[in-house]
């Protein structure tokens, strides 16, 4: 048996397909929450009243000198009036690196503004209404509805943990998108209980780079708090979920186990997919395998969406990802003009494994 290794790297213009934000609506976002004026009485006018909330909790419990309410305060009016000029609020964190402060205010921000969008995307769950769930048929000409029907192509039930084993996703999103739509995915086309679909979605190795705004209930991981898909955090947990996220600096350390696993991947790889992906430079340089991670003898074909991108950072990019791993099959496919769900659609007969099952 034949068995293909694809590894998908995901951006934020993937989960915008179920209206999570870009990296512009994004910086937009929190600009706004961090934008805090309270009046003579400590009543917030302007910026987000939770944020405040995990700001004067911070502030309370750190003994740092460097961390105090004065200090992130005015880190919070820094990063709000600075992210029209950032090129994204990672970058604008890792440019002011040693900045306690702002990055504290900047994570704290990042985790409310995901955490809004989750539950103002397609993807999120109105316990409050009868038959609560995911509609699948909204969801079908999304990059989540191809890549289900991708993974699950003449696949009986009993062939399928199996089969997940093919697929990588490495998550630059801090959300918990994937996670959230394969689970009840699972549970809706097999009628299986959340605990069997919990099992095959672990099935599929799915790494965040720079972490996720918590574990969801249902995964295993003791060591990070778990919170609800799109869930109202309270100050407590905001502050929580915030240190469970990481920066550009923190996260780019090429010592460290996963991104040792990250480039193993892809030097396993045969088949090679950035989706909504921005190709930043630091991420580019986090993924790509040095001689230290080793060398390959996989022949891999590469595909990516570069929307928005003009047609001569295409070929800039196409050279880049030809000497991106060692051994190309042929020049790399990227597509300007295709969003991730017509990425699938486009090239389905190249990246189907039944055919290799």
């Amino acid at each position: 048996m034949v068995k293909n290794q694809t590894v998908l790297i995901i951006g934020a213009g993937a989960s915008s397909e179920v209206n999570m934000p870009t990296g512009a609506k994004l910086k937009e976002s929190i600009s706004s929450l961090l934008d805090l004026w309270t009046d003579g009485a400590g009543k917030v006018e302007t910026g987000d009243p939770l944020v405040f909330e995990a700001i004067k909790l911070k502030a309370n419990r750190s003994t740092d000198p460097e961390i105090n309410y004065g200090a992130l305060m005015m880190a919070s009016k820094q990063i709000s009036g600075a992210m029209a000029q950032a090129l994204s609020i990672d970058n604008y964190i890792d440019d002011l690196a040693g900045n306690k402060a702002i990055e504290i205010s900047g994570k704290l921000s990042i985790v409310r503004s995901i955490l809004q969008a989750e539950h103002d995307s397609l993807l999120f769950i109105d316990q409050t209404v009868a038959n609560p769930g995911l509609n699948f048929q909204t969801l079908e000409d999304t990059w989540f509805g191809r890549f289900f029907q991708l993974i699950t192509e003449n696949a009986r039930f009993e062939d399928l943990a199996d089969r997940l084993t093919q697929f990588t996703l490495i998550v630059f999103n801090y959300d918990r998108c994937i996670e959230h739509f394969l689970l009840h995915a699972f549970q809706n086309y097999y009628k299986v209980d959340v605990p069997t679909a919990a099992k095959l979605v672990q099935s599929i190795t799915i790494i965040h780079p720079y972490g996720a705004v918590g574990k969801l209930p249902w995964q295993e991981d003791s060591d990070s708090l778990s919170f609800e898909f799109g869930s109202e955090p309270t100050q407590f947990q905001l502050l929580d979920l915030a240190g469970q996220i990481r920066t550009f600096t923190e996260g780019t350390d090429p010592s460290s186990s996963e991104i040792k696993t990250i480039r193993r991947k892809i030097l396993e790889a045969n088949i090679l997919a950035f989706l909504g992906f921005a190709f930043h430079r630091l991420n580019m340089a986090l993924l790509k395998p040095t001689q230290s991670d080793g060398t390959s003898d996989q022949h891999v074909q590469i595909y990516a969406t570069a929307h928005g991108l003009s047609d001569n950072d295409v070929q800039s990019l196409i050279y880049e990802l030809q000497n991106f791993v060692a051994q190309p099959m042929q020049a790399p496919e990227v597509r300007n003009e295709l969003k991730c769900s017509g990425m699938f659609r486009e090239y389905w007969r190249d990246i189907s494994i039944s055919q290799l099952s």
